[in-house]
C-alpha cells in the first residue's frame, strides 16, 4: 500500500498541493491579524478573546482544506475512474481496489496533516507576536494552549473525513463541481457545530463520520469491482 501511495505522489505532482497549503497558511494567519486589529480598535469584545479567534480560525482552515481535499479527489479519484481515465488503469496489474484505497489514504493523510500543520503554525506565531507585542485584551495560558492542540486535532481528523464523504458524493453523481460545492457545506456546518460544542461531542460528531466513510468506500469499492467486470 505505502509503494501504491508512493507511486500516486509521484503521478499527482503532490508539490502543487504543499504550495497551496503553505498559502493557505499564510492566509489564515492573516486573518488572524485581521480581525484581531479590527476588533480592538472597532473595541468588539467578542474577537477580544483568543479562544474566539482560534474558533473562527479553526472554522476558516476546515473549509479551506476540506475544500482542497475535494480538488486533490476530483483530481485524483473522479477523473479517474469516472471520466474517460478510466480505461488506463484497466492496465494496472493491482486491483482497482487497491488503488483506490491507496488514491483514499493519499489525500486524507495529505489533508489531515497540511490542516494540522497550518492551524498549528498559526497557533505557534501569533501566540509568539502576542507575547512580544499584544494585540488581544486576553491572556494567554496552558489551558488555552492545550484547548488549541486538541482542536486542531479534532478539526484535522474531521476535514479528513469530509473529505471522503465530499468526495462520495461527487463520485456517484459523477461530477467534480458537484464534489466541491458538498465539501464547502460540509465543512461550513460542522464547522460551526464542532466549534460552538465541547470536546465529547466533537468527538461523537468525528465517530459518525468515520463510520459514514467506511461504509462510503465499501460502497464505493463495490462499484469499482463492478467496473473491473464490464
Amino acid at each position: 500500500m505505502l509503494k501504491l501511495i508512493s507511486l500516486e505522489m509521484d503521478k499527482f505532482k503532490i508539490k502543487t498541493y504543499v504550495l497551496t497549503s503553505i498559502i493557505s497558511c499564510i492566509v489564515l494567519l492573516g486573518f488572524t491579524y485581521l480581525i484581531s486589529v479590527i476588533s480592538r480598535v472597532e473595541k468588539d469584545p467578542l474577537f477580544q478573546n483568543y479562544s474566539n479567534i482560534f474558533k473562527f480560525v479553526g472554522i476558516m482552515g476546515m473549509i479551506i482544506f476540506t475544500v482542497l481535499s475535494s480538488v486533490m479527489y476530483s483530481r485524483l479519484v473522479i477523473e479517474d475512474y469516472v471520466g474517460k481515465k478510466l480505461v488506463l488503469l484497466f492496465y494496472y496489474p493491482v486491483s482497482r481496489s487497491k488503488i483506490f484505497l491507496a488514491k483514499v489514504c493519499l489525500v486524507t493523510l495529505f489533508t489531515v496533516i497540511a490542516l494540522m500543520c497550518s492551524n498549528g503554525a498559526c497557533l505557534v506565531v501569533f501566540s509568539i507576536t502576542e507575547f512580544i507585542c499584544p494585540i488581544v485584551r486576553d491572556t494567554l495560558t496552558p489551558f488555552f494552549f492545550l484547548a488549541s492542540l486538541q482542536t486542531i486535532l479534532l478539526t484535522a481528523l474531521t476535514v479528513g473525513a469530509l473529505g471522503i464523504l465530499s468526495m462520495t458524493a461527487g463520485f456517484i453523481k459523477k461530477s467534480m463541481p458537484t464534489t466541491i460545492i458538498i465539501s464547502f457545506a460540509l465543512a461550513a456546518t460542522v464547522g460551526n457545530m464542532i466549534m460552538n460544542s465541547s470536546w465529547k461531542i466533537g468527538l461523537v460528531l468525528l465517530g459518525i463520520l468515520i463510520v459514514l466513510d467506511v461504509l462510503a468506500v465499501r460502497g464505493l469499492i463495490k462499484k469499482i469491482n463492478q467496473m473491473d467486470a464490464i
